[in-house]
């Protein structure tokens, strides 16, 4: 996992300059939700599905097979996902000291291959205010790439704080890393930062902002497990490798809802997720239709 997350650091800036953008400022948005979304796929999208089956969903042996055993949030896969939850989330919210690591070995390099080859016969090395840079300043501040680790550890921990609790004492961890480590660096290690408008700001709080919706969607769903708030009996195993069947499944909910079956804690975040969806769909046109600042043309990005 580190060293996919490393992958990413270094691969999804030349990357999105790649594809390119029409500003400067939206091709900085674009970094840090890529790198944002390589991280939270990376980290928390895959061992879910490393420790998932859809055996209650699909009769081809092939889809139901290829993931792991857990048909719904039970007993096994709090078991057998919560270690690895906690570790991924522990690595993200130590992510920013890995990328200050990465900054400096990838200068270092840099620095390396310009003063012993590019510009070993060049007379002005120490003249040329851009050469003077180049070999002996530090690292450039990126902004988009401080913010992506910080997002993808806050909106886990809203979205399966729920199950695991312990991850609201990551995230704390997280935040206190992050601010010392900023703090730090800027003052010993990076270059002056460049100026920066509103547009990365903006995203992130768009991206803090979609995660109640999802976390009372989880909620709901954790809730709505018979197995654990209720009486529901598993599925019978035929084998020992078999794979029992939660009965909780898409059409099993809906046929509760429309029977009006549903336990109190499952209306409770049932009104909190139609709630949650109602004000994002609402704040969301409202940045859209009414709200929307003005770009800054005095900004740099």
């Amino acid at each position: 996992m580190i060293l996919l997350n490393s992958t990413a650091y270094l691969l999804v800036p030349p990357l999105v300059r790649f594809v390119g953008m029409h500003r400067l400022y939206l091709e900085k948005a674009a970094i840090s939700f890529v790198y944002f979304g390589a991280l939270m796929l990376n980290s928390i999208c895959i061992p879910i599905l490393v420790k998932t089956s859809f055996r209650e969903y699909t009769e081809e042996q092939l889809v139901a097979t290829l993931f792991g055993s857990n048909t719904d949030f039970g007993d096994a896969w709090y078991h057998q996902f919560s270690y690895l939850l906690l570790v991924n989330t522990f690595v993200l919210a130590t992510t920013p000291l890995l990328n200050v690591f990465l900054s400096l070995v990838w200068l270092k390099l840099s620095k390396f291959t310009k003063r012993e080859f590019l510009y070993a016969h060049h007379t002005n090395n120490e003249t040329d205010n851009m050469k003077y840079l180049e070999l002996n300043a530090g690292p450039e501040y990126q902004f988009e790439m401080k913010t992506a680790p910080l997002n993808a550890v806050l909106l886990t921990t809203l979205v399966f704080g729920l199950a695991f609790p312990l991850l609201y004492v990551v995230a704390l961890f997280a935040l206190i890393v992050q601010y010392l480590t900023e703090r730090i660096t800027l003052a010993l290690l990076y270059r002056l930062p460049q100026k920066y408008s509103l547009s990365l700001t903006l995203q992130n709080a768009h991206i803090l902002a979609f995660s109640p919706v999802v976390s009372s969607a989880i909620a709901f769903w954790m809730m709505g497990n018979k197995q654990i708030f209720g009486s529901r009996q598993p599925g019978a195993l035929s084998t020992k490798d078999d794979i029992a069947l939660s009965n909780h499944t898409l059409t099993a909910e809906a046929q509760d809802l429309m029977k009006g079956n549903l336990t109190i804690l499952e209306n409770v975040y049932l009104i909190a997720l139609v709630l949650t969806a109602f004000f994002s769909v609402i704040y969301y046109l409202a940045q859209l239709m009414i709200l929307k600042p003005p770009i800054d043309q005095q900004a740099l990005i």
